[in-house]
């Protein structure tokens, strides 16, 4: 779990579906990232309020790498924490 400051936001889709992703940007420890959120709580407050991590104190993102995916393990916002 690591605390983010200004994270950003934003649903990506895909070319080959009409799937969409949310996926959070920011800086850590002089690196940007560039992930994507599978915090399914988090993704339906945030389908319902854009700005609420916009009026956050603090945000806490608990990372996680997923499961074995085409020869790569892929990092992902697993748990969104914002107060």
């Amino acid at each position: 779990m690591i605390e983010v400051r200004k994270p950003g936001f934003y649903k990506r889709t895909y070319n080959d579906s009409e799937k969409t992703q949310l996926r959070t940007v920011f800086v850590f420890n002089g690196h940007e990232y560039d992930l994507p959120v599978t915090d399914p709580v988090f993704i339906d407050f945030y389908k319902r309020d854009q700005l609420l991590t916009a009026r956050a104190k603090s945000i806490f993102l608990v990372l996680s790498l997923g499961i074995l995916h085409e020869g790569f393990h892929y990092k992902l916002a697993a748990g969104i924490i914002y107060e």
